[in-house]
């Protein structure tokens, strides 16, 4: 059984492949890698690399307060097989539950490995909306507030409104 599994895990990922390549001007792709740096494209390689496994020790903070078992390298893998689902599912969030399902099989209680998924969500958002505040305000003159400034206050209040729902104890209670 279990050879007959990795024969179709085989098959259907040359078949994702094929649609993907059959895809590509290898031409044009040729031309424009002809004109790249190769030297930042190896630097961001890198960088996109070790922010991989900055955002893998986060998860790994967050499931930690559920679970101390997992095995580092369980949650790099399970962290870039999301990823990859992530880029060719129609949402982010396809992701997200290919982490979830693939983690809580080999690891445990679903409801802990997903609560660590959300929780590293919103952590990264909060991040990410801090990070875009603090731009803001530096590059305050040559910043355009027609829409990014909505956005950005938009996501930042809705966090702000969201942080003070969950750490309200008495709400919490009633919930």
């Amino acid at each position: 059984m279990d050879k007959l599994k990795i024969l179709f895990k085989i098959v259907i990922s040359l078949v994702f492949m094929g649609i993907v390549l059959s895809k590509i001007n290898f031409e044009a792709l040729g031309k424009d890698l002809s004109h790249a740096n190769i030297l930042l494209i190896i630097v961001s390689f890198i960088l996109f690399c070790l922010t991989m496994i900055v955002m893998v020790q986060r998860w790994n903070f967050l499931i930690g307060i559920f679970h101390n078992k997992i095995p580092f390298m369980d949650l790099v893998s399970v962290y870039w097989i999301g990823l990859f689902f992530s880029l060719f599912l129609p949402s982010a969030i396809g992701g997200d539950a290919v982490k979830m399902y693939k983690l809580s099989k080999h690891h445990g209680n679903p409801i802990e490995v997903s609560t660590s998924v959300l929780m590293d969500r919103i952590v990264g958002l909060t991040s990410l909306s801090i990070l875009s505040f603090f731009s803001m305000l530096i590059f305050w003159n040559s910043f355009d507030f027609n829409i990014a400034g909505k956005i950005i206050g938009t996501v930042a209040f809705s966090l702000l409104g969201f942080y003070l729902l969950i750490f309200n104890i008495k709400f919490v209670r009633r919930i």
